[in-house]
Formats: structure tokens, C-alpha cells, sequence
């Protein structure tokens, strides 16, 4: 996908655009599946009404699917260094049980102690995404150790770094605390594992299949390096 800053920036808005509108149609065309089962029940096979009903719906959906993906792949707006999160871990990690404290600010940039900023105006699911940014790097010690495929780091596993770990996110007066690892074993439930697997099924020729089922040692340079 994009690999500066200023084309992120640029992008951003029609990427959001385009996959509201693929939303809503995907979810108006839902109704069609009824349509589709009276055709199996009735045995009235009719060519057209299959394609209206079912083929139709699906495409919308991998539509839907592949360009979220790619307007997931322009966050965040800013450009984090790869070694973000050993410096936060450094820092605010420490001990097998913690918190992370994160504040929104104008917009919808979110930050650490003001020092930290992940820039996510104009995203659907920012405090999921900046959870699915945790979760991965908390995965790549158990991917290497044990050998999985780069494409697990998008799934719950057990890990020795953190008993608990949660984020209270802070906005308008307001908190909700959302772990990221519990009792040891990371927290990547379906939609935190899809934000974290866009870098990899990003355009419909899936040009990262071969990298996500290769093992080998990863980090997040490599993980960064799929967006290029």
C-alpha cells in the first residue's frame, strides 16, 4: 500500500468513503439471501434471481472486506518507529500485571503521557486498532520461540511477558479498559486478528499469502515492511 506519510493523509478520506458505501450496500443486499432460499426450496433454479440473490451479496462482501482492508493499512496517520513498543515497554511495562493509560485528544489522535501519539482521525475502530497494536507485538516473541507462521501473530496466544495486561482508554471524561492480555494468553478476538491480517490480504491478488505462511523471526520491521 501506501509507505509515506503524506499519501496515508491523502488517501485516507475516500478509503473511508468507498467502504461506508460498500458497508451499506452490503448490508441492503442481505435481504436478498431470503430470496435465494426460496429459490432452493421451490426447486425454481432461475439463473438470474442466483446471481441477484447470492453472487451478488458476496461480492459486495469481498469488496467490502479487501478495501477495509486497505483503509485499515493507512493507519495510523502518523509514522510509529519500529522499536515504539520496547521503548513503552521500557518504560510503562513493567512487572507481569499492568496498565496503560491512553488519552484522546482533538480529533482523533490518541496519546501516551503526550509523548505518544497514534494518529487515528477518521477510523472506524481506533481503541480496537491501537489494541491489536499490543497484541501482535506481544505475539512476535511467542511466533519466534515456537516457530508459528507470521500470520499467527493475528491470534490469541499464550505468552511469558504479561500475566494481565489492559489499556484504559480515557476520552471526554470518560474510561474503558480493554485487555489486551489476560491471564496470559493475548486477546485477539476475530475483529483485533482481521486489523492485524489486513498487512497481509490487502489487495484481492493476496500478494502476501506466501510471507504470512512463512516461519521465520519477525518483528515488527517485517510487519511494517508489508504495507511497501
Amino acid at each position: 500500500m501506501f509507505g509515506n506519510l503524506s499519501e496515508r493523509r491523502k488517501h485516507y478520506k475516500f478509503k473511508r468513503n468507498i467502504t461506508a458505501v460498500l458497508c451499506a450496500l452490503f448490508i441492503l443486499s442481505i435481504p436478498a439471501y431470503a430470496a435465494f432460499v426460496v429459490c432452493v426450496v421451490s426447486f425454481d433454479l432461475n439463473p438470474s434471481l442466483i446471481v441477484i440473490s447470492l453472487i451478488l451479496p458476496l461480492a459486495l462482501f469481498v469488496a467490502l472486506a479487501v478495501n477495509f482492508a486497505q483503509y485499515t493499512n493507512l493507519y495510523p496517520l502518523n509514522i510509529l518507529p519500529c522499536d515504539l513498543y520496547k521503548r513503552i515497554k521500557a518504560q510503562y511495562l513493567k512487572g507481569k500485571s499492568v496498565q496503560l493509560h491512553i488519552r484522546r485528544r482533538e480529533g482523533g489522535i490518541w496519546s501516551i503521557d503526550d509523548k505518544i501519539y497514534f494518529d487515528m482521525r477518521g477510523y472506524a475502530f481506533p481503541k480496537i486498532y491501537i489494541c491489536s497494536y499490543f497484541v501482535r507485538n506481544v505475539n512476535y516473541s511467542t511466533v519466534n520461540d515456537k516457530k508459528y507462521a507470521f500470520s499467527s501473530v493475528g491470534k490469541s496466544l499464550p505468552t511469558d511477558e504479561f500475566e494481565n495486561f489492559q489499556i484504559v482508554f480515557e476520552y471526554g471524561g470518560a474510561a474503558r479498559t480493554m485487555s489486551v492480555v489476560k491471564n496470559g494468553v493475548t486477546k485477539a478476538f476475530p475483529l483485533r486478528g482481521f486489523l492485524i491480517s489486513c498487512r497481509f490480504y490487502a489487495d484481492w491478488l493476496n500478494r502476501y499469502e506466501k510471507s504470512s505462511s512463512q516461519r521465520r523471526h519477525v518483528g515488527e520491521n517485517d510487519y511494517e515492511n508489508l504495507r511497501r
